[in-house]
């Protein structure tokens, strides 16, 4: 055997060892340390392409533990909490409970809320959504009432919200604030897919309704690449400042999708969201 080799091979192997080096520290999924993360980092997805949900605290008020759930990185845009109550002397969860979520910022100057939606329960889990519209520490308030009245109490959770691009807040030409958020597709795939974006204003620092009554459009494009894509399908309004549509994703790569807010004819707003499509 022959162990002559020419310089240009093993400067070929030099370059494979270092690219398989480079591709395994790449691959390393550890959270960084930092507050802001990205979000192919942040979204926590299961097999059912569902953020999963992991412990965020526990307090006991009254007898009653309460549980608080959510991502694991919690960013700025819609985001889903959920709340367990536990009857400590009756081993038991709570079920048919009214439970309120109350989220606030308490700035230098003033102090605001943020939108809540109020989800159904099940089995015992007391599901919400908060659209946290900026990043920092807020205060999250857990406030329940059994279905017999016996038991009751307010806590607070504080939590670190980092900073997201599924999230955008912006002022259109007819002045008013409004807060688009990104919940589909959660990641990006090549061919047609759900999309789903959510659009709240404000109307006070204490009350953020959601939108219902603007036309949503979108435009995607591969800037790189100078070409959109065809199918896609507008989203329209189906409860409580919630848009579902459709879009097409022709290729791998960095997209941009553009989010128009029309009323009537009339461009009140834009915005746009970049995703990596797999």
């Amino acid at each position: 055997m022959s162990y002559r080799f020419r310089c240009s091979k093993t400067i070929f192997s030099l370059a494979s060892a270092l690219v398989l080096v480079l591709s395994a520290c790449s691959n390393d999924d550890s959270p960084t340390a930092t507050g802001d993360h990205d979000d192919h980092n942040m979204i926590a997805e299961s097999q059912s392409g569902e953020l999963s949900l992991v412990d965020l605290g526990a307090t006991e008020v009254a007898g009653v533990r309460i549980e608080l759930s959510g991502p694991e990185y919690l960013t700025s845009g819609y985001t889903s909490l959920s709340v367990r109550l536990f009857d400590v002397a009756g081993n038991q969860y709570l079920r048919d409970a009214t439970v309120t979520i109350t989220p606030i910022m308490n700035m230098e100057d003033r102090s605001h809320s943020a939108p809540v939606e109020s989800g159904a329960q099940d089995e015992g889990t007391y599901r919400h959504s908060v659209v946290f519209l900026m990043p920092g520490t807020w205060q999250v308030n857990v406030a329940f009432t059994s279905a017999d009245g016996d038991k009751g109490g307010t806590t607070v959770f504080a939590l670190d919200v980092g900073q997201s691009e599924r999230y955008s807040a912006l002022t259109g030409s007819d002045d008013q604030r409004y807060f688009v958020s990104l919940l589909a597709p959660l990641q990006a795939i090549v061919g047609k897919q759900d999309l789903e974006v959510t659009v709240h204003t404000r109307e006070t620092m204490m009350s953020f309704p959601p939108v219902t009554d603007l036309t949503v459009e979108i435009e995607p494009s591969m800037p790189a690449m100078g070409h959109g894509s065809p199918n896609n399908e507008q989203p329209v309004h189906v409860h409580e400042g919630h848009y579902v549509g459709k879009v097409n994703f022709i290729m791998t790569g960095d997209w941009r999708m553009d989010v128009r807010l029309k009323d009537g004819d009339k461009v009140v707003a834009e915005t746009y969201f970049d995703l990596a499509v797999r």
